[in-house]
């Protein structure tokens, strides 16, 4: 608890000497001063913090403003506002009931691995009070047009899903510049059929070579507004010709996240991330856990990309999390009310509690685990197994769900179910299912490895394996 004492007016002046040298100190190094009760920020009265690095005019003895950045969250924003507990960790309350607001966090450069460890944990008060942290990406490079310049970069397009909604392999974008990696972000900033344009990105998500295999583009408002009820829409329009521009995330060093926030008539407010590397600390991709959390609001991630092992935590909470074009290198866990639209997970992909969504071309290129809930497939590509333990994986009535995957029903409690006849399987994708059964799951383990295919839905609407006669439904 932050304590507060009183002293003779010799002692305060003693103390405003040693805070005037700490703020000089701090003006030549970059390193955070120490602030006074009397200095204290409310979120309310300055809701833009800016950060940039020292190099650029950073310094955390400034004002975050932007005209006048500060460097680190922990050593420029955090004492500004007043700490509690060992760690310094945010200890205001944010907004009121009627008057709410947006905090934002503006990135505006690419920290260094351990630079600092920002511990936030804010309560946020009113029916839309966010916290919002915010990338500037940083073009890397000059735009180039898709598939004319052998040089600087070019495209052909093998697409996740097209413009008739046939889905098909990735995209794929060859002679791409040489400083162009994973995790990358690539956007559309024209189009050259002639059709009507609207911005739209993707993270690469592995590089072959020189050729980026990139995730599902989707629109870019959506993506950058700052709202906890997006509206994501993908865009299949990319095409030879077309304007990109490459930029690179700017890495943020963040403790686990956690806001807790409360809402009003089913208004919620909550944490928007976006444009923004979250690295492990351990350095390599999966080595940690991270969790992400918005206790009694709701939870927006896009085009970030996530290094740690992350747990997208939503139990328990009125609201929803929204994860559009991220990615999970690392893998993660979803829990309670979550929909990912489109992005990637390369490591192990969780999915427990009840009302995990996927959708909009998502991903799994690891192992898809279902457990002890409900999984929504909308539109989905699997590059490795689904696995569910008493767990049920349901496919809406115009649902895709296709690549060299194997649906694995062997375990437990296990159910894919249907809802319509029209969701479509592709021939590249196997079912391994347990021996026998009804319209309800059988008993006994087979791996039988039996294409699937839209012939595979019996009168139940579950999936069906002609090899062994086994039904699956809930």
């Amino acid at each position: 608890m932050l304590q507060r004492s009183y002293k003779p007016v010799a002692a305060l002046a003693l103390i405003a000497a040693v805070c005037s040298l700490l703020v000089a100190a701090a003006c030549r190094t970059g390193s955070p001063p120490k602030t006074s009760l009397a200095s204290l920020v409310n979120p309310t009265t300055q809701t833009d913090w800016y950060f940039a690095s020292v190099a650029n005019g950073g310094n955390d003895s400034f004002s975050c403003g932007s005209a006048t950045p500060c460097v680190t969250i922990s050593g420029g924003m955090i004492p500004k506002l007043g700490v509690l507990g060992p760690n310094g960790q945010l200890g205001q309350t944010w907004g009121t009931a009627t008057a709410p607001i947006v905090v934002t966090l503006h990135m505006q450069y690419s920290q260094t691995l351990g630079q600092e460890l920002a511990l936030l944990t804010p309560q946020l008060i009113g029916p839309s009070t966010t916290l919002a942290i915010v990338g500037t990406p940083q073009n890397i490079g000059s735009t180039f047009a898709a598939g004319t310049n052998p040089i600087d970069g070019g495209v052909t397009l093998i697409q996740y899903k097209d413009a008739g909604g046939n889905p098909g392999a990735e995209y794929q974008i060859p002679n791409m510049p040489d400083a162009a990696l994973a995790g990358m972000l690539l956007t559309k900033t024209a189009q050259a059929d002639g059709g009507t344009f609207v911005s739209s990105a993707a993270l690469i998500q592995y590089m072959d070579a020189s050729t980026a295999i990139i995730d599902q583009p989707q629109t870019l408002g959506p993506l950058t507004t700052v709202t906890m009820n997006p509206s994501p829409v993908e865009d299949t329009t990319w095409g030879t010709g077309d304007t990109l521009q490459l930029a690179s995330l700017p890495l943020v060093n963040l403790e686990p996240l956690e806001v807790k926030a409360g809402d009003t008539d089913g208004v919620h407010g909550g944490l928007w991330l976006s444009e923004i590397e979250i690295p492990d600390q351990q350095g390599d991709a999966g080595q940690s856990k991270w969790r992400l959390r918005a206790a009694g609001g709701a939870l927006v991630a896009s085009l970030v990309k996530f290094d740690p092992n992350v747990i997208v935590d939503m139990s328990g909470s009125p609201g929803t999390a929204s994860i559009m074009s991220c990615q999970f290198p690392g893998g993660a866990a979803l829990t309670g009310n979550v929909t990912v639209y489109a992005g990637s997970a390369t490591g192990v992909f969780n999915a427990s509690g009840n009302v995990e969504t996927l959708t909009n071309g998502f991903a799994a290129m690891g192992n898809l685990f279902i457990r002890n809930g409900t999984t929504a497939m909308n539109e989905v590509y699997c590059a490795s197994t689904i696995t569910p333990f008493d767990g049920l994986v349901t496919m809406n009535p115009t649902g895709l769900l296709w690549g060299p995957c194997i649906v694995n029903l062997t375990q437990p409690g296990t159910a894919f179910w249907s809802q319509g006849d029209s969701t479509t399987f592709f021939p590249t994708m196997y079912i391994a299912s347990s021996d026998g059964g009804t319209c309800y799951d059988g008993g006994g383990l087979a791996n039988d490895k039996t294409l699937i295919n839209a012939a595979h839905l019996d009168t139940c609407g579950a999936l069906y394996n002609p090899l062994t006669g086994s039904r699956f439904t809930h």
